[in-house]
């Protein structure tokens, strides 16, 4: 008798197990920050925060395809401004950009270091060819066809084959296929998902 409701119990199991998996996966991929070296000593940059933590100060940063804005610990905010090859500076208290012992008297770090760090972990956003266009769509549709065939593969089998023919069962072998194709289908929209993140 238990037996009996432990087996209708497996395809909900599966759809939990399925479930906390997918949540373990997603959460596994969050960009981490990545320990960085200045002149040898470690910094941190953190991606998601935008922000440079170098020696106990945290320098806040943003930055797209034609300018790069950098907030310092004192509140002080520089700006580069790119236009073709050329760029423009400018900073919010007015000093002379062209004379680096303003950054380096104050303890802080150079704007050409802070860009080169930036430049060299960002990831690169300029690459159009990239562009996912569908495969959210269509991982979130496998996605749901895989958690229907592993919950319910004599469902499945029945919109397959079932229907071609009059009084028809599925074999244990047929059932057994249908849920591993769905589970298989489940692991390929997980890295489709992933893979647009």
């Amino acid at each position: 008798m238990w037996l009996h409701k432990l087996n209708k119990l497996k395809p909900i199991l599966a759809i939990i197990i399925m479930g906390y998996l997918l949540f373990l996966t997603l959460n596994g991929c969050k960009a981490q920050p990545n320990p960085i070296f200045i002149d040898g000593s470690e910094a941190i940059l953190d991606l998601n925060s935008k922000t440079i933590t170098y020696e106990g100060s945290k320098y806040q940063y943003q930055a797209d395809e034609t300018s790069v804005k950098i907030t310092y610990p004192n509140g002080v905010m520089y700006e580069r401004v790119y236009q073709g090859t050329d760029y423009t500076e400018s900073i919010s208290d007015n000093t002379d950009l062209m004379d680096n012992s303003y950054f380096t008297k104050n303890g802080f770090l150079t704007p050409f270091v802070i860009i080169n760090q930036i430049l060299a972990y960002a990831p690169d956003t300029s690459d159009e060819s990239t562009d996912s266009g569908m495969l959210p769509i269509i991982g979130f549709i496998a996605l749901i066809i895989g958690i229907g065939t592993t919950a319910s593969p004599r469902t499945a089998w029945y919109l397959r084959y079932g229907w071609h023919y009059k009084d028809a069962e599925p074999s244990e072998a047929s059932l057994m296929l249908n849920r591993i194709g769905g589970v298989v289908t489940i692991i390929v929209s997980v890295v489709i998902l992933l893979s647009t993140l």
